[in-house]
């Protein structure tokens, strides 16, 4: 299935502790497929391979097997004043797993509001061109709201104990892979300023890429390949805090 669904499969692979590795191959037949573009399955499934699924299934017996990162992310709260203590109950800490990227900001927004949307009654008709829509819709929004302006003064940078400066952003995103936004390669947009940092990138070498956002309009110019990401490098360990 789609990326979320290749998530789901390797969480439960993961949680079944098994002695021997098991290789998942992607279908891209979600809405994004930022993974099956890395893994080389395209951005779509081939109607040839909707036809005859006999098809697929020899590629994926000819297709080779590569290493993919699994990143844990630990999401923790506050809980030095008493009212926190109160709330811990509400907002337990969580821990999950990350294999493509995770973002804070204008982007999370976008994708949050369309995943609540896609759980309501409401979503009857389900297709990839009309979620592409939503998301379009949604993202056209920010540009006028602007409900994550001023995120820089909201929250602080660390990568690997080091605290980053923060110029003025909307979106902090965190990569494990070359493909964002369904299909917006952040990583190869370095080439031309740092052909060093480009090839030296891999999704299994322990390290995640961390770029910033300007807006909801700077994600409509990196669609298009009109403008760069804010570029802060690679780490081992990312924190975000939030301070508000």
């Amino acid at each position: 299935g789609g990326d979320g669904t290749v998530a789901w499969i390797l969480n439960e692979v993961y949680a079944m502790d098994l002695d021997e590795k098991v290789s998942v191959s992607v279908l891209p037949i979600g809405t994004g497929n930022d993974l099956s573009r890395t893994l080389n399955w395209k951005a779509d499934i081939d109607k040839n391979d909707l036809r005859n699924p006999f098809d697929m299934l020899r590629k994926i017996q000819r297709a080779e097997s590569v290493l993919l990162d699994r990143w844990q992310i630990n999401i923790n709260y506050d809980r030095s004043s008493m009212i926190a203590k109160r709330l811990n109950r509400l907002h337990p800490d969580k821990q999950m797993f990350m294999y493509n990227y995770i973002s804070v900001g204008v982007d999370a927004l976008v994708t949050y509001n369309f995943h609540k949307l896609r759980q309501s009654a409401f979503y009857i008709i389900k297709s990839k061109i009309l979620n592409k829509f939503l998301y379009f819709i949604y993202g056209s929004k920010e540009v006028f709201w602007q409900k994550c302006d001023g995120l820089h003064n909201e929250l602080e940078l660390y990568m690997d104990g080091e605290k980053i400066e923060l110029p003025e952003l909307q979106s902090i995103v965190v990569l494990n892979i070359d493909n964002w936004g369904a299909g917006v390669r952040l990583i190869e947009m370095m080439k031309e300023i740092d052909p060093e940092y480009f090839e030296s990138y891999s999704f299994s070498d322990g390290y995640v890429e961390v770029f910033g956002i300007v807006s909801s309009f700077h994600i409509a110019q990196l669609q298009i390949g009109l403008t760069k990401p804010i570029k802060f490098g690679r780490a081992k360990h990312v924190k975000v805090r939030f301070c508000s």
